[in-house]
């Protein structure tokens, strides 16, 4: 993860080159294509990113609209979850936390995509930027509370 700040020098010191995974926000994405706005497609974004590194898993997180994740093959748009928000200071941060253990457990891309997306919806819950509250348990109760529906890898995950 880069800030947009060092998105262009991290690419020119090749960086890059030694990533598989990237999580970033919209902000940071866009510091890679000259002229980019919140109106430039995502596409385009992600295919700026996958020029410097075609093998790239890339997440791109926009707050409340979501995440749009690459897993190598297809486009991913995944919604934000439907959540009273109390503060959403380290929401992006919990976002990829999650979906490092979904990618690190073996999750599939997606699979693990949604398990970021529901770590940020429920951390984005607390007053912190680390929700205090934030284990397999709460998380139980929060997915059956929500009648939030996910696929078999992220419940098996969860232990629902």
């Amino acid at each position: 993860s880069f800030t947009a700040e060092e998105m262009i020098s991290a690419v020119n010191e090749g960086m890059f080159e030694l990533i598989d995974v990237l999580s970033i926000n919209r902000h940071e994405a866009e510091a890679m294509v000259p002229g980019a706005g919140y109106e430039t497609p995502v596409e385009t974004l992600i295919d700026s990113l996958l020029r410097v590194n075609g093998d790239l898993c890339i997440a791109i997180t926009d707050g409340g609209s979501g995440v749009s994740v690459w897993d190598g093959v297809t486009l991913h748009t995944i919604s934000a979850l439907r959540v009273k928000a109390v503060a959403t200071s380290g929401a992006g941060d919990a976002f990829f936390a999650g979906f490092l253990c979904g990618l690190g457990s073996g999750m599939q891309t997606l699979s693990a995509a949604i398990m970021g997306n529901l770590v940020a919806g429920f951390s984005v819950t607390g007053r912190d930027t680390i929700h205090r509250g934030l284990h397999r348990e709460t998380f139980e109760a929060y997915v059956s509370e929500h009648n939030l529906e996910f696929p078999s890898e992220v419940l098996s995950f969860l232990s629902v």
